[in-house]
């Protein structure tokens, strides 16, 4: 059954934020202690409830060293990629992340990172610095599949997830606050 990558995003969007309000402040705290500690937090405990809610399975680290990819079994048992994922704790580092998704066939790619997003010209910086271009080259050279989704947490007094969203032409179709949480 093919996916349409509109309301897969949309589900995937709905199904993490009712992950994260589900979520106890003191894991946000414990995850926040370390770039580990974010990405345990991520992929063992946050993503897991995401997958469950999608009703997809969740599986870490497996072909090509796709740090996590939710699946669907197919009708001869084949676990099918629908949505891969990469986490990259620092945004400007995120380069390979980007390439790398690009490179993959899934209705939606999706990479986390953890940055700085309220301000505009940090903002454009990543986005036209270290993802957009990538995107585009693609796009341009051989052609896209599905959306391109990158989820931002940001720290500052708050825990503010955001969502910026590229389609399979590149355009820019959503860059918007996903929630804001207090888990103090």
């Amino acid at each position: 059954m093919p996916y349409d990558k509109q309301s897969l995003w949309g589900n995937f969007k709905s199904a993490l934020i009712a992950s994260i309000k589900e979520t106890e402040a003191t894991a946000f705290k414990e995850a926040w202690k370390s770039c580990g500690d974010r990405t345990k937090f991520y992929f063992y405990e946050l993503l897991p409830k995401v997958a469950l809610k999608l009703d997809l399975g969740f599986q870490t680290e497996k072909p090509f060293r796709i740090d996590g990819i939710f699946v669907k079994r197919a009708g001869q048992t084949t676990n099918v990629p629908i949505i891969y994922l990469e986490s990259e704790n620092i945004a400007t580092n995120s380069h390979d992340e980007v390439y790398k998704l690009c490179c993959l066939n899934a209705p939606l790619k999706v990479l986390v990172v953890c940055t700085e997003w309220d301000n505009e010209y940090w903002k454009k910086k990543v986005i036209y610095g270290h993802w957009h271009y990538i995107v585009e080259d693609f796009k341009d050279e051989l052609s896209l599949t599905g959306y391109f989704a990158f989820i931002i947490a940001a720290w500052d007094q708050t825990l503010k997830f955001h969502a910026f969203v590229l389609n399979e032409h590149a355009e820019i179709i959503e860059d918007q606050l996903l929630i804001e949480i207090n888990p103090m």
